[in-house]
């Protein structure tokens, strides 16, 4: 029978800050547009709390081997099952700022920084791709994203009953709460995204910062990444063939004015910004056919879930229930579950635009497991 206490587990926390990294050469307007920077990644990992008759024993699937120094301290376990191999640190000890950094520095992942990526187009459930930033003149963004711009942890659970020391199967994982916050000034921290591949079956993006009514980032549109003020274009203005460009994946298609010449910055892309040139908000070249609207665009959208989405409730005898599992306990001895985290920055979302760089900001994820 399961009593009406709740175990937290507080899996961590990812402290990131934007670096100066330039990825490409030309021109750049005084923002950290997605093109243009990328941002230092560090892992700051917390551990973990446990209950007095239940503990939560958290580890890697890898067949990377530890050094002997942190198999020593955190008493590591290399665990067979299914095929693959999983380290887990010693019960109640959690992984840390040392296990994981070892681990990543194994991987071909990021360590240090995140570049801002984006998934394209995606739905709920699906598998996830993550593709390279468009670059100036471009029209195609289908380049798979190099994985050193962006983090992926295969995490792995086991529930232990202290009493009888065996592993407990069927018992769902969920996540409690997810917070990103910046330290200093800046918004690039809204652009943080978490998708979610669990053993559940369950896999989704989350947007830890969503609190409103949106779930989708387009991913399409025009774009200043030259940085030189104008939405880019095609052609030359001289010649009078040029045309703005629509970066992006959509199923529409827009219909094209002729401009003769543009001394405002436009908004076309819904920052809420029509003050300041970014990579969003921009003029539209003189003597060129330009858009004036998305009207008729239909672009790609990239689905994401809130907190409120996936958060479990409590029911009146103080169980979790509800909301979207992320992993399961095997049903078998091993009772083994697993959820693979891919951690990156979303280029399409407005936030990336910002003019602190350097400025540091945080990912907490908060794991939560019923107590038996």
């Amino acid at each position: 029978m399961k009593k009406s206490l709740l175990k937290k587990i507080q899996i961590g926390t990812i402290a990131l800050c934007a670096g100066s990294f330039l990825s490409f050469a030309g021109a750049l307007a005084s923002t950290v547009a997605w093109y243009a920077y990328s941002s230092n990644a560090k892992l700051v990992f917390q551990g973990t709390t446990v209950a007095e008759t239940e503990q939560l024993q958290i580890g890697l699937r890898t067949d990377y081997v530890f050094s002997q120094a942190v198999e020593d301290q955190f008493g590591i376990e290399y665990v067979d099952y299914g095929g693959e191999r999983y380290a887990f640190a010693a019960p109640g000890i959690g992984l840390n700022a040392t296990i994981i950094n070892e681990y990543l520095a194994s991987t071909e992942y990021a360590i240090n920084y995140l570049y801002p990526v984006t998934s394209n187009n995606y739905n709920t459930g699906e598998n996830l791709t993550l593709y390279s930033n468009p670059i100036a003149g471009n029209t195609s963004i289908d380049e798979v994203a190099e994985k050193h711009k962006y983090v992926k942890l295969p995490f792995a659970f086991r529930a232990i009953d202290i009493t009888t020391q065996d592993f407990i199967p069927n018992q769902n994982i969920w996540l409690e709460n997810a917070t990103t916050a910046a330290s200093g000034i800046g918004d690039v921290y809204k652009a943080v995204r978490v998708f979610f591949d669990g053993n559940s079956g369950n896999k989704f993006i989350l947007n830890p910062c969503e609190t409103t009514s949106k779930r989708t980032t387009s991913v399409a549109g025009l774009l200043d990444l030259n940085g030189d003020g104008y939405y880019d274009f095609e052609g030359s203005p001289l010649f009078n063939n040029a045309e703005e460009i629509i970066y992006g994946h959509y199923n529409g298609s827009l219909t094209s004015s002729y401009n003769a010449a543009d001394t405002e910055i436009h908004d076309i892309n819904g920052t809420g910004n029509d003050t300041t040139n970014t990579t969003f908000s921009a003029k539209h070249i003189g003597n060129a056919d330009v858009y004036d609207s998305y009207e008729g665009l239909n672009p790609d959208k990239a689905t994401y879930k809130a907190l409120s989405d996936i958060k479990p409730s409590v029911d009146s005898n103080g169980l979790y229930t509800g909301g979207t599992v992320l992993c399961v306990t095997s049903n078998d001895e091993d009772a083994i579950a697993s959820v693979d985290l891919q951690v990156y920055l979303e280029g399409w979302d407005h936030a990336i635009i910002d003019s602190a760089i350097g400025h540091e900001f945080t990912l907490s994820l908060t794991f939560v497991i019923n107590r038996i």
